[in-house]
């Protein structure tokens, strides 16, 4: 704990998060047959805009996570919710395992 009550940021957990909801995104995007053209449409911003947001080319920032929280048609704690990217990475590591003992 630092000064006046707070607690020392954990840079990897925010890293995490940040990371679970770009993975989330196209997730969701997936779900909902839909592509970054149509999510930049929805937000009216290029769909420029949307690569950069998902490749971590730019800072995604708390009000553009809300707006693409709102067009997916969730919460902000299903975008920061990782079970998906973390389901996902278990599911590539089994298969790679099961590759490497081959």
């Amino acid at each position: 704990m630092i000064g006046k009550g707070l607690n020392t940021p954990d840079e990897k957990l925010a890293e995490r998060t940040v990371e679970a909801v770009r993975y989330n995104i196209r997730h969701y995007l997936i779900l909902r047959n839909a592509t970054q053209s149509d999510l930049a449409a929805a937000l009216h911003v290029t769909k420029g805009a949307i690569s950069q947001i998902l490749s971590g080319s730019t800072c995604l920032k708390l009000r553009h996570a809300c707006l693409i929280a709102q067009a997916l048609g969730i919460s902000l704690s299903d975008l920061t919710d990782p079970k998906y990217l973390l389901k996902d990475q278990e599911d590539t590591d089994r298969m790679l395992g099961k590759r490497q003992e081959r």
